[in-house]
């Protein structure tokens, strides 16, 4: 059942492949502790095995209990955010509806929806507007502990500014927080 932690000095051979796997996803923008990649790679959990499937399971796994960071200590006071940083969504607003409508999905009348993401890096919590389209972001179809990686997204008053360039969807069903 649970996740067995490693001691590093016990298993070298498990905790090489860890680090391996550390400086991947740190390359996707994924700051996740390495006892917590040790936990995705202990033999005796279901026969789990290189790093996609450690990958896939850190995708499904909610970012405010593992996640390391990533964003800006001060994002108000920064331009941008170069990254890579991968960052989890939290909650999706239409913006553009009034608030009673704004979880509802379509809007009304016909207007565009300006979508609102409270995003985490397990750390520090970020405020995006998707202000233009981002491919499988869905707007409001995204899901709660879906994961975007974010790479130079501009910074306006400590708000995002995401589009197809800047934010790509990586991934992540974490079950606990869709309801």
């Amino acid at each position: 059942g649970h996740p067995v932690f490693l001691h590093p000095a016990r298993n070298s051979a498990v905790m090489a492949e860890v680090e391996a796997l550390s400086m991947s996803l740190k390359k996707l923008g994924l700051y996740a502790p390495s006892t917590r990649l040790a936990s995705l790679k202990e033999p005796s959990l279901e026969g789990v095995k290189g790093g996609d499937e450690a990958l896939k399971r850190l995708l499904d796994g909610d970012l405010r209990k593992y996640g390391e960071g990533g964003l800006p200590e001060r994002l108000a006071e920064s331009d941008a955010v170069r990254g890579p940083v991968m960052l989890q969504v939290n909650r999706v607003v239409n913006a553009s509806e009034p608030s009673i409508n704004q979880h509802g999905g379509l809007g009304g009348g016909g207007r565009p929806k300006l979508i609102a993401l409270h995003l985490t890096d397990g750390k520090r919590d970020a405020l995006a507007v998707e202000y233009a389209p981002i491919p499988k972001l869905g707007g409001m179809d995204c899901r709660p502990g879906t994961k975007v990686r974010v790479v130079n997204a501009r910074v306006v008053a400590g708000v995002l500014l995401l589009d197809g360039a800047s934010c790509s969807v990586v991934g992540g069903n974490v079950a606990a927080m869709v309801e």
